[in-house]
């Protein structure tokens, strides 16, 4: 998944932006309860963190702060969830 700067990052779950090496998501009745243990949570508390963390970004680069820790956050949940990771410029 290549953004620049995300309009919206929550892609619907049915979009290939969400395939998963890992996970079925197009399951989420059952998906979103099962341990993701590198995260210490389950896959919808790393979705829901993954949201809150894109949020963050959008704000930190709009605002001119340093985004490095946020893009790292990014990549590690995304690999975690078995998704392709962001290439960020």
């Amino acid at each position: 998944m290549k953004i620049n700067i995300p309009g919206k990052w929550y892609l619907s779950l049915t979009s290939e932006a969400w395939e998963s090496s890992r996970f079925n998501f197009q399951d989420w009745v059952n998906v979103k309860h099962e341990w993701v243990p590198e995260l210490n949570m389950v896959v919808g508390a790393a979705i829901s963190a993954l949201k809150k963390t894109w949020k963050r970004w959008k704000f930190s680069r709009e605002a001119g702060y340093n985004t490095e820790e946020l893009e790292a956050r990014i990549n590690l949940i995304q690999h975690c969830l078995g998704l392709e990771e962001t290439e960020f410029y």
